[in-house]
């Protein structure tokens, strides 16, 4: 996946009110999109919101470090131990 296909996916998932992702939306996801675009993010190393991630990608994802599940603002998220500093850090700012 490319950046471009992944800011109109970002753009396809948001509600148009608050600019947030929608959660019906991801859920809606066909499931392949949904492992490509989970995918990308942890080519990046970035965080994954929790709806992104199917069973079957558990295992995998811990072995790519995503070990910590945390509450953000709007999101739980499955990241890594750089990734959970980040979130604990605007959290608490």
């Amino acid at each position: 996946m490319k950046i471009r296909q992944f800011n109109k996916i970002c753009k396809e998932l948001s509600d148009k009110k608050t600019g947030l992702f929608d959660i019906n939306k991801i859920k809606e996801m066909d499931p392949d999109l949904k492992k490509e675009f989970m995918h990308y993010l942890v080519r990046h190393r970035k965080p994954i919101i929790i709806e992104f991630i199917t069973p079957d990608e558990m295992s995998w994802l811990s072995s790519m470090g995503y070990l910590y599940l945390e509450e953000g603002e709007y999101f739980n998220f499955l990241c890594t131990s750089e990734n959970q500093n980040k979130i604990i850090k605007k959290l608490t700012n």
